[in-house]
């Protein structure tokens, strides 16, 4: 069922709405958020750099971990001191400091980002004698206990009312800005800060939003580090904007750490290394590919699983493979195969693979709708090996001989927990037009961009749209298995639906329709080198118009033609 959000009927009441801030605010976010420790933390570095003192960068894995450990490694170079830089091996290490991610620093400053508040033992133990700067953004432990750092940087532990919701790699670039003056050089850090910060999912709020809209702008006059650029060319994207990292710059940068056990410095150096980049920007594009592959195949066997296993009704999802009986899932894409499992099934979802550990099985967790996942396995932590997340999402560890034990509980405890009054069958849309208005909606909607986390894209409603041939097709079966529909809706205008081929095909393959989504500007380069750009409806839904105003092909055809005659006169 579709339905109207709420009474709003103009674009600025949405914006109000789904951001909880005057249009003022929006248009001019404030971008001098004073963060607790953070002069501390410059005055810190800053003195090392004056002694010499050798400095070790801690990162992580992710697009936010590798793009802050970027920008201070930049930092630390233009201040004259080579920092060597320590990002943990997804697989054999794990997320965040670990023991042996230490071993080997025995002198100097260790600045960490993007991690380091729950590492609490591991300072302890290892960083004796060592100078410790903690940047993050996470959440601190139940227990209350904190890493003894000399400078604890995380807006979070220590609010001051400004702003809070900086990533790991927006906390580096705000270090940047009070330790250099180069203004060009800033610029480049900002966008890396920009894509980190987009990668992450935090707020698109105040201090954040300034960073994105810089830090894009970086990026679109050419001012962002080599490697970058020349990613951006092999790539051909041109007139970057939150959606291009959200769907392809951010996931090239993730691949190499979900496929390789140390990949991500490979994405690490490509934005900090001068010279011969081209071939590291091809390597990284060509492991996103096969990331892409490995995942529709992983796909494949979680569903294949759900089938044999008839978990059709679960409340919570749970499919692991050993390696052994069933074919086995990279680690690393199993978070996002579980987050494909939550969105299709609308329930909590956990995919689990064999680790390089006897008998454990390790993976991935994403929430749907209002559940906990974080309190889900706190509640279930007598089954569990290892765990730990927040409440969208979490990472586990289990016995195999305990998947069912925790197949089971969590069921159990989703059925003990308040039903939710959401009806999770309702689409929800913010405003309904026709698509004679998409273009002018387009330019609108650019004055309140980015849009994402806290600023949600308007989700709009056309009824009776029209398919109009190109090169005689009304629409596309695109996805290596044609999963995915592109239908053409008018001249520049199209309208694309991941995973909706067989909704389409169910509905008869209709040429008059009513569809739900949101709008973009589709940016390519055609065979014969132009920048084409058009405006695209990425599909939630669809259904055939019960209203349409002619349906046959031979009729759609003769109006497509009148169309373009009346667009050309």
């Amino acid at each position: 069922m579709w339905k109207k959000r709420d009474d709003s009927k103009i674009l600025e009441d949405i914006i109000r709405r789904n951001t909880g801030q005057s249009i003022d605010c929006v248009l001019h976010p404030r971008h001098d958020s004073r963060i607790a420790n953070l002069e501390q933390a410059a005055a810190l570095i800053r003195e090392a750099t004056r002694r010499k003192t050798p400095i070790t960068i801690a990162g992580d894995y992710d697009a936010d971990g590798i793009t802050g450990s970027a920008i201070l490694c930049l930092t630390l170079k233009a201040l004259g001191t080579n920092a060597d830089v320590r990002l943990p091996k997804r697989f054999t290490e794990g997320y965040g400091i670990s023991m042996t991610m230490l071993d080997g620093i025995t002198e100097g400053l260790l600045i960490t980002v993007d991690n380091g508040i729950t590492a609490v033992e591991e300072i302890a133990a290892k960083a004796k004698g060592l100078q410790v700067v903690i940047l993050d953004h996470h959440i601190a432990r139940e227990d209350g206990l904190l890493p003894e750092a000399d400078v604890l940087v995380n807006p979070h532990v220590l609010p001051n009312g400004e702003f809070s919701d900086y990533c790991g790699a927006g906390l580096a670039y705000k270090l940047a800005c009070l330790l250099l003056e180069d203004e060009s050089l800033l610029e480049q850090l900002c966008a890396l800060a920009a894509i980190g910060t987009v990668a992450d999912v935090v707020p698109l709020k105040d201090d954040n939003r300034s960073i994105v809209q810089n830090g894009l702008h970086a990026i679109n006059q050419g001012n962002c580090p080599q490697g970058l650029n020349e990613l951006l060319n092999q790539l051909n994207l041109f007139d970057v904007d939150e959606g291009d990292i959200s769907f392809t710059i951010a996931p090239i940068l993730n691949a190499a750490g979900r496929m390789h056990d140390d990949g991500a410095i490979r994405s690490f150096k490509l934005l900090t290394e001068s010279g011969s980049v081209s071939k590291l920007a091809e390597e990284l594009i060509r492991i996103n590919e096969e990331r892409k592959a490995a995942q529709q195949n992983g796909l494949q066997v979680v569903e294949n699983m759900i089938a044999e296993n008839c978990l059709y009704g679960d409340r919570a999802l749970l499919v692991y493979s050993n390696g052994r009986e069933t074919t086995p899932i990279p680690e690393g894409i199993a978070g996002i195969l579980a987050g494909r499992l939550s969105e299709r099934y609308q329930v909590p979802a956990f995919v689990l693979t064999s680790s390089g550990t006897k008998g454990i099985l390790k993976g991935s967790g994403r929430s749907y709708g209002n559940i906990d996942i974080k309190a889900l396995l706190d509640s279930a932590a007598s089954l569990l090996e290892a765990y730990g997340g927040h409440p969208k999402a979490a990472g586990l560890s289990v016995r195999e001989e305990n998947a069912e034990s925790l197949r089971s509980f969590l069921n159990e405890r989703l059925a003990e927990l308040p039903v939710t009054t959401d009806n999770t069958d309702t689409l929800f849309y913010d405003m309904e037009v026709k698509a004679a208005q998409l273009p002018s909606l387009i330019e609108q909607l650019a004055a309140f961009a980015p849009f994402g986390e806290g600023n949600e894209r308007p989700v709009i409603l056309i009824r009776n749209q029209q398919l109009y041939p190109r090169q005689r097709r009304f629409f596309t079966y695109m996805g290596r298995e044609d999963q995915h529909i592109k239908l053409y809706c008018g001249n520049k205008l199209a309208a694309v639906g991941f995973d909706l081929a067989p909704k389409y095909i169910e509905c008869g393959e209709p040429i008059c329709l009513d569809l739900i989504g949101t709008v973009f500007v589709n940016k390519y380069t055609d065979p014969m080198g132009r920048r084409i750009k058009e405006t695209q409806l990425r599909i939630d839904d669809l259904q055939k118009s019960e209203t349409a105003a002619f349906s046959s092909p031979l009729t759609a055809s003769v109006n497509a033609r009148l169309k373009a005659l009346e667009d050309t006169a």
